[in-house]
């Protein structure tokens, strides 16, 4: 499965850096979920995005 990344007349033309950390974002994500683990795309406080890898575990316990 392949990113494809396109320009519409009607939304802002972005800079090519923009693209790229999305890229780089959506990379980030997909190493996360191949491993099994789920990924969160939180904004700082600066505005940029941060992904955390979230790994959950189920303990069951028997009564």
């Amino acid at each position: 499965m392949s990113l494809e990344i396109k320009l519409c007349d009607c939304y802002n033309v972005k800079k090519e850096d923009d693209f790229l950390k999305e890229k780089e974002l959506i990379e980030t994500i997909r190493k996360i979920t191949d491993r099994g683990n789920n990924a969160e795309v939180k904004k700082a406080a600066d505005g940029s995005l941060v992904v955390y890898e979230v790994k959950k575990q189920k303990h069951i316990i028997s009564a």
